[in-house]
């Protein structure tokens, strides 16, 4: 006769008091006049365990969760004994051990320690900003353990994971945008744990962030004022970085010019009258005029740069990072109002303008100064490669 129990852990602190809170649920399975023992990886308080029942009350947050897993534990157990007495194996606790740790979908791996193995392995390679954003999401799915009970795995990366680590964020006041911020840092990291193979669920590809994480503004807001631009313009920087991006930025507000575009730039043997850029798509040449401004950039790094190389090279991450900085140098701080979203609720908030700034400012910024100077229509699609001018319109009225 086999059976499964669990109990919680009975040890003594340093005055020789048992523990009470936060203490492990261990699970004891009794079978052949032999005991094995297995530490569940859960925990809880002594006055949360139902010690009738053997699980946690349904009244304590995350019971129902928790008491699930312990029982697939139970099945799981239970399943490996009947599986081996059909075999003809008698079974020791060496033989539940090691076939528990290799039916669990990760493979006996821990979470956490895969997560810092990956910090490790990668760190290296990615900017000090990267390594922070990836440090601050690691840090986040520790708290999350540990405030709300719910043991973080692989295969329990699930949609009751995905609700309860969400309703956590949005707990801490987070908006829907940051969010979504930290689900992609984690999908990221859940990629390469895929690749290395220590997670075999792909339930994390197939999930759908559920609110709207987008926010809204004015178009205003969206581009740059010809003071503003010449605010950036002018700036001068000691940072080599942020000179750079200011460049690009600049480059792009005077060009329409995508920032994905701009490693395609080539100069003509006409150099005094045009930039030429092979679109590959169409394997068309897209002529775009000079203007002082652009000509004045151009010579910046014209220099020691080889003909596929005119301008620097820049991710577009670190481009709307360094350019928000460099709108802040240069004081475009003024505040502006957002609508942003926390779950289904709508907020208003003011932030300063800088901190709006990216790559698409810098198109958007191309888009009102052409019609502002009375650029066709048709010459700014050309430019800007838009297809219909529905992303034209709302700057039709500034």
């Amino acid at each position: 006769m086999a059976s499964v129990n669990f109990y919680l852990e009975k040890r003594r602190d340093e005055y020789r008091r048992i523990k009470t809170r936060n203490v492990p649920i261990l699970m004891y399975f009794s079978y052949d006049g032999k005991r094995f023992q297995l530490n569940t990886g859960e925990k809880t308080d002594f006055e949360n365990w139902d010690f009738e029942m053997q699980k946690i009350h349904h009244k304590v947050p995350f019971s129902a969760q928790v008491n699930t897993y312990l029982n697939s534990i139970a099945v799981e157990v239970m399943n490996l004994y009947r599986e081996a007495r059909q075999m003809g194996i008698q079974p020791g606790n060496s033989y539940f051990r090691e076939n528990i740790r290799n039916r669990k979908t990760h493979s006996g791996y821990n979470f956490f320690d895969v997560y810092i193995r990956f910090i490790e392995e990668n760190n290296e390679k990615w900017s000090l900003y990267t390594f922070r954003k990836i440090k601050t999401n690691y840090r986040h799915l520790r708290d999350f353990s540990e405030k709300s009970g719910y043991q973080v795995d692989f295969d329990r990366i699930n949609e009751d994971f995905y609700k309860k680590y969400t309703d956590y964020f949005l707990m801490k006041g987070h908006s829907n945008s940051t969010i979504l911020r930290n689900l992609n840092i984690l999908k990221w990291f859940l990629n390469w744990s895929a690749r290395k193979g220590y997670n075999k669920n792909m339930y994390y590809r197939h999930y759908k962030f559920p609110w709207d994480h987008s926010f809204k503004t004015d178009p205003a807001n969206l581009f740059l004022g010809w003071d503003e631009l010449m605010a950036l313009y002018d700036i001068e920087l000691k940072e080599q970085n942020l000179s750079e991006a200011r460049d690009l930025f600049c480059f792009m507000c005077f060009t329409g010019l995508k920032h994905s575009q701009l490693k395609f730039l080539y100069m003509s043997s006409d150099i005094h009258n045009n930039i030429n850029l092979q679109q590959f798509e169409n394997r068309e040449i897209l002529s775009i005029p000079f203007s002082k401004y652009i000509q004045e950039i151009l010579n910046r790094y014209n220099r020691n740069r080889t003909v596929n190389n005119i301008l620097p090279d820049i991710s577009n991450v670190n481009m709307n990072r360094y350019i928000k900085a460099v709108g802040r140098l240069a004081g475009i701080n003024q505040p502006v109002k957002i609508q942003i979203y926390k779950g289904l609720e709508k907020l208003t908030r003011e932030i300063p303008k800088y901190k709006l700034f990216s790559t698409k400012v810098a198109r958007n910024t191309f888009i009102f100064h052409s019609l502002r100077f009375g650029m066709p229509l048709q010459n700014i699609l050309n430019i800007t490669g838009l297809k219909t001018l529905h992303g034209i319109r709302k700057f039709v009225n500034w």
